[in-house]
């Protein structure tokens, strides 16, 4: 599978489009460094005590969620957080990338097929951010 920033849906009129059962895990505007970010994902998406506070245990909480009894999951942005710092903007869009990489691979119609750490799929996940953010997302990925 390729991963590209296609991968992220744009919007700026998801909450008409949401499911009501769809947990949204809501990124406030205006983020600024990696802890406010950590902060926001933990607390809005109700992260377990373990929760490491790294890009690592960020990773690891999206690929998991069992916490969630939601089926669908969505992370909406109101804008792109990390702006002001290209370099940890870029890891970030590579870790929700490499998210939805990893649940969009393992969602296989015959169970037996999904990856040995994954026996079961209960999640789908989307993570969107505003219209007007696709241009920005697509220079930081490609590092200009």
């Amino acid at each position: 599978m390729v991963v590209t920033e296609d991968m992220f849906k744009y919007s700026d009129s998801w909450e008409l489009m949401r499911g009501d059962d769809d947990f949204v895990l809501k990124v406030p505007v205006g983020i600024r460094s990696k802890a406010e970010l950590l902060e926001a994902f933990a607390s809005a998406g109700h992260f377990p005590d373990y929760f490491g506070w790294n890009w690592d245990a960020l990773q690891d909480c999206l690929r998991d969620l069992s916490w969630i009894c939601s089926r669908r999951v969505v992370v909406m942005h109101r804008d792109l957080p990390l702006l002001d710092d290209p370099a940890e903007c870029r890891i970030y869009l590579e870790i929700l990338l490499m998210v939805l990489t990893d649940w969009t691979g393992s969602i296989r119609p015959d169970a037996a097929e999904s990856p040995p750490e994954w026996p079961y799929v209960e999640h789908e996940l989307i993570v969107i951010f505003p219209a007007n953010a696709r241009g920005a997302v697509v220079r930081t990925l490609a590092g200009a």
